[in-house]
């Protein structure tokens, strides 16, 4: 996506098989198998350009549908209860058994509708409040209707970057990001 300047890409692979051992404080490690969720995003930002926002979510249903939104802009503009998603944002639904995917719109009149509930707002850095529940709305012709509430597992997860040029508590590169609880119908 092209962002006034700012070139954003994204690309991920859903349900990547995984094994491997865990260790914790010196105990001994245990074996560990499952899926997880392949994800990269990568920007370019001009000369004096801003770092891009956006919120996105990654989830896999447990009927094997897989949906990936990445809704662009932060929201701070929009009404509370808007769809948020500026020009370019989008997303996919991915069909378990043949594989299709169902490309999607992200954004007010879209096909994907991300609405935040609730924000949660760091008091160390109280200029950015970050969403903590959300609702997610699928409607397009030809893909299942989905309805999901996102809950975030805890409020504070955010994520500090490690590179000097961007120390600070409230620095640019800051995010958040954890895991969830998700419930809602498909259709």
């Amino acid at each position: 996506a092209d962002l006034n300047g700012t070139l954003l890409a994204h690309m991920s692979k859903p349900r990547q098989p995984a094994h491997g051992s865990v260790a914790f404080g010196g105990r001994r490690p245990v074996t560990v198998r499952g899926d997880f969720w392949l994800q990269h995003i990568w920007f370019t930002t001009p000369a004096g350009g801003t770092f891009p926002q956006w919120n996105w979510c990654n989830v896999q249903l447990r009927n094997g549908w897989n949906l990936q939104m990445v809704a662009l802009g932060n929201g701070t503009r929009a009404p509370p209860g808007a769809c948020l998603g500026d020009p370019g944002s989008y997303g996919n639904l991915v069909e378990p058994r043949s594989g299709r995917v169902i490309r999607l719109s992200v954004g007010a009149g879209a096909d994907v509708c991300y609405r935040v509930v609730r924000r949660w707002t760091d008091t160390r850095c109280p200029a950015v409040r970050y969403p903590i529940l959300s609702a997610i709305s699928v409607a397009k012709a030809g893909a299942p209707k989905i309805e999901l509430r996102v809950a975030t597992l805890q409020e504070d997860n955010v994520v500090r970057p490690p590179f000097p040029r961007l120390s600070g508590y409230c620095a640019k590169g800051t995010y958040y990001e954890g895991g969830s609880i998700i419930n809602g119908t498909f259709d």
